[in-house]
């Protein structure tokens, strides 16, 4: 499925990434286990006022919770990978 030019509609594929996150120790088990996965992921929203990840894009797994199990994952632990 083709990734939209801007990706930053709610709902819209975003690409393929390695979840790549920064801080290891306060990741539940199952995202511990996702570290270093490459996943296909859907654009979500922009995090809310108040939340760790205030004005971050959060992502979802595209069309599946296998690897991340349905957590919202920010921007700042995802790197972007080409087609």
């Amino acid at each position: 499925m083709p990734c939209a030019q801007d990706g930053r509609v709610p709902g819209a594929y975003a690409g393929r990434v390695r979840f790549r996150p920064a801080d290891l120790e306060t990741l539940p088990p199952v995202l511990r286990q996702a570290v270093g996965r490459v996943v296909k992921v859907g654009y979500a929203g922009i995090a809310h006022p108040g939340d760790p990840f205030t004005g971050q894009g959060l992502y979802l797994e595209w069309c599946s919770d296998e690897v991340f199990d349905g957590f919202l994952i920010p921007e700042q632990d995802l790197e972007f990978l080409g087609a």
